[in-house]
């Protein structure tokens, strides 16, 4: 069942990355003036410091918006012969905004490739390497400005994993910057031949 929901959230992710430029029923084009935002998150999804970029892909007004983000982080014990660690958390949020505040909702992964103290396939004990896979719902505030600059987010990422079920709770404090796009860029929201 854990599997299942994993490849339905990679499945949806992907979609939105994707096909960010979707047109359809209350749906508009991703017309954002400032639509990427790259960001340092401490804690968070990937439970270390990370390195993140964030798109806002779709938007059903001017409140409610739909963004994708993924990222990266690595770690080292220093062990001889062991490589670090790699974090890669990913996911989707839809966010509430009341002018430059706003609350999300998210559902993420978090892909885990480690080193870990345990016994060996040959059956020593040592440092071996692991990978799993992470769910991390979050909810959260966000501080971002349509027109770009300082983006400020905080957020509480529980982690769920192993069997039986474990539930770990976890928060994240991210500070990024959101570019503005170049308005050569952008395309109008509507074709009005009137306009023309």
């Amino acid at each position: 069942m854990k599997f299942l929901l994993n490849l339905i959230l990679v499945k949806v992710f992907l979609l939105l990355t994707a096909f960010g430029d979707v047109q359809g029923q209350g749906l508009t084009k991703n017309n954002f003036a400032s639509e990427n935002t790259i960001f340092l998150e401490i804690g968070g999804a990937a439970g270390i410091p990370s390195l993140n970029y964030d798109r806002l892909v779709l938007s059903l007004d001017d409140r409610i918006k739909l963004s994708g983000r993924v990222g990266i982080s690595s770690y080292s014990d220093f062990h001889k012969d062991i490589s670090p660690d790699l974090f890669i958390p990913f996911g989707v949020f839809i966010m509430y905004a009341y002018g430059v505040n706003h609350i999300e909702l998210g559902l993420g992964l978090t892909y885990l490739n480690y080193s870990a103290y345990d016994i060996g396939l040959d059956g020593k004990v040592g440092f071996v390497r692991k990978k799993d896979l992470l769910s991390n719902p979050s909810i959260g505030y966000r501080l971002q400005k349509t027109g770009g600059g300082i983006f400020l987010r905080l957020s509480y990422t529980p982690f769920i994993y192993g069997k039986p079920i474990i539930f770990s709770n976890w928060g994240g404090l991210s500070i990024g910057y959101t570019f503005k796009k170049d308005k050569s860029e952008q395309k109008p929201l509507i074709n009005n031949p009137s306009i023309n």
